[in-house]
């Protein structure tokens, strides 16, 4: 199966990791902890839903933010990457969901009903880099860059350069026309705009912080109960 994943154009810095190190020539994907790539300790139970609305059999799944990819284990007990190009919109992993977006990757969804969702993002990027010559002297350089990576192989390996990583968490709200646009109080508001002023008056009140997944589940809940 060949895997290899698109770029994501989608940027935010909240919540973010530590820098990850990984030097000149060493694997990302064998250096950066686990725990921090897996979205599980351990593979569950969950489906792949195609387009039609089918639902596959139970697979063991588990979501890799390193790769923005599905992994499943087989009944053979391999590991494998599912592919980018596959036509499943949606992927439920316990009691958990996400969307499945072609070029974008995945989105957890964390709350909503079919017109407006609450989603969150996790993607790795570098932040980081630094030349490695051999006499010993380099450059330093700033970049956000997300990752380009494909399956965990040599050609995640950046052989010159050390690289530092870091892990992202972002919120998206997206619509019914599965467009997403940065959770925030001005982009609330434009979802409900007959409801401007209760919104802002909620938001007062309760001081919702759109960092933080809970918050934002909260006012998501009040907005989607005004009539």
């Amino acid at each position: 199966m060949l895997i290899i994943l698109g770029l994501i154009t989608i940027q935010s810095f909240s919540q973010n990791s530590e820098l990850i190190l990984v030097k000149a020539g060493e694997d990302p994907g064998k250096v950066i902890p686990k725990q921090l790539t897996y979205r599980y300790t351990e593979f569950k139970n969950g489906h792949l839903f195609f387009s039609s609305g089918k639902s596959s059999n139970t697979l063991l799944l588990n979501y890799n933010s390193l790769f923005d990819e599905m992994m499943l284990i087989e009944k053979t007990g391999d590991t494998l990457f599912l592919g980018t190009d596959q036509a499943f919109p949606y992927v439920e992993i316990g009691k958990d969901q996400y969307y499945h977006d072609a070029q974008k990757g995945y989105f957890e969804i964390l709350s909503g009903n079919d017109q407006l969702k609450l989603v969150s993002k996790t993607q790795f990027e570098i932040r980081r880099k630094e030349l490695s010559g051999s006499n010993g002297y380099g450059s330093v350089s700033g970049a956000t860059t997300p990752i380009i990576a494909s399956r965990m192989s040599s050609s995640s390996v950046i052989k010159n350069e050390n690289v530092s990583y870091q892990k992202i968490l972002s919120y998206f709200f997206m619509n019914e026309d599965k467009k997403f646009v940065k959770a925030t109080k001005s982009s609330l508001i434009k979802f409900f705009p007959q409801h401007k002023d209760e919104i802002k008056d909620y938001l007062n009140k309760h001081q919702i912080d759109f960092d933080r997944a809970e918050n934002l589940k909260q006012v998501m809940d009040y907005c989607l109960q005004l009539p």
